[in-house]
């Protein structure tokens, strides 16, 4: 029984369809002859869909680049694998009237790339020929795996594939296919990160841009929406304090989702031997104001102001004597750091220092430990 009557979409009279034909498989070509209507010719090629030969459409018409009237195209045709050959004996050849050609068509079906989105990109193919870019169509042996390879360009990310290809870019051309790449603008938001405080300590970010120590200022862009874990580390002699800004707390991490441009202040604190001075018990020590004038030289550095400038600048235990300028400097450095940052200076016992008269209290140091603490 008939199982399909095959006819060219653009048929006319004469076209003497089926003057040839040839099978391969599933796929059928027929010539065209157009020797009564003295057309050039033609081959049609119908490949059997997987319902059967009674859904069999038209897949491609083919002509000579340089076809004439009565060259017979399409009077033999034959078939092998891709490759169809088709016979035109009325073709000119070599000046020849008559002479005959031969044309070969090779079943090379086209990928089409195209861009889509916000952002910006190319795409290239393995095996080569797509780059896109410049190149956006390209033709291949029937069966061949192509893969393609999205690249965004810088302020851009990719966003994925669609059409033909799935979602690793990897598309079989068994027969014409299309794929897009869509590319998404990427928004750059900012983190600043103000290092404060009387004691040194660093603070670093995964990912990697905030890598800043006391004093300091620190900004790195991310792509927006990047989650950034903050990570505080004291150094000798200091201790963490606490965050602020987007963050709080004083846990060790913190984590910022950067949705829009933020800032963070993280707060390290000079550590003091013997936290606790206790009148008419506890030694003035060098080593107390030793860590109180680098603690206040952070302040200063912190406030910008340059280091102050100490008299005895090297405190021998059991060598230096404890004078009153000492405790003069500490609270004049203190009180400039306190003027800089746009705030009253701090009030003391015993005001005004006598040299030989004034004793250095444990209330003195005390005091200026405090005041340390309250331009943290």
């Amino acid at each position: 029984t008939q199982a399909a009557k095959l006819t060219a979409s653009d048929g006319a009279a004469n076209d003497q369809l089926g003057w040839s034909v040839a099978i391969s498989g599933d796929t059928v070509v027929v010539g065209a002859a157009q020797f009564l209507s003295h057309g050039p010719g033609a081959a049609y090629v119908f490949v059997k869909p997987l319902t059967g030969w009674v859904t069999t459409t038209q897949a491609a018409k083919l002509t000579a680049s340089d076809g004439a009237a009565n060259d017979g195209l399409g009077r033999s045709v034959a078939i092998s694998g891709d490759t169809v050959v088709v016979g035109a004996d009325g073709a000119i050849s070599g000046g020849n009237a008559h002479g005959g050609a031969a044309y070969v068509f090779l079943n090379q079906p086209t990928l089409t790339t195209t861009k889509a989105g916000t952002g910006s990109g190319t795409v290239t193919s393995s095996p080569t020929g797509i780059s896109c870019g410049a190149t956006c169509t390209w033709s291949y042996a029937s069966g061949t795996a192509v893969t393609l390879t999205a690249t965004p360009d810088a302020g851009s990310t990719f966003a994925g594939w669609s059409g033909d290809c799935n979602s690793s870019g990897q598309v079989t051309m068994n027969a014409d296919k299309s794929c897009t790449a869509t590319f998404t603008r990427t928004t750059t938001v900012t983190l600043t990160v103000t290092m404060r405080g009387s004691g040194p300590g660093t603070v670093t970010s995964a990912p990697a841009g905030i890598s800043c120590t006391v004093p300091g200022i620190c900004v790195a862009s991310y792509t927006a929406g990047t989650a950034v874990i903050l990570t505080e580390a004291p150094g000798a002699s200091a201790s963490f304090k606490s965050w602020g800004g987007a963050c709080s707390g004083t846990a060790t991490t913190c984590t910022v989702t950067l949705t829009a441009n933020q800032s963070v202040a993280a707060t390290f604190s000079q550590l003091f031997t013997d936290p606790t001075l206790t009148a008419r018990s506890t030694l003035l020590k060098a080593v107390h104001v030793t860590e109180l004038r680098a603690a206040i030289n952070t302040l200063r550095a912190v406030n910008n102001l340059a280091a102050f400038a100490w008299t005895d600048p090297t405190l021998t235990t059991g060598t230096t004597p404890a004078k009153k300028v000492h405790l003069d400097e500490l609270r004049t450095a203190l009180g400039q750091a306190y003027a800089a940052a746009g705030q009253s200076a701090p009030s003391y016992t015993d005001p005004t220092l006598t040299a030989r008269s004034t004793m250095i209290k444990a209330t003195h140091i005390s005091e200026l430990r405090t005041a340390v603490r309250a331009l943290e």
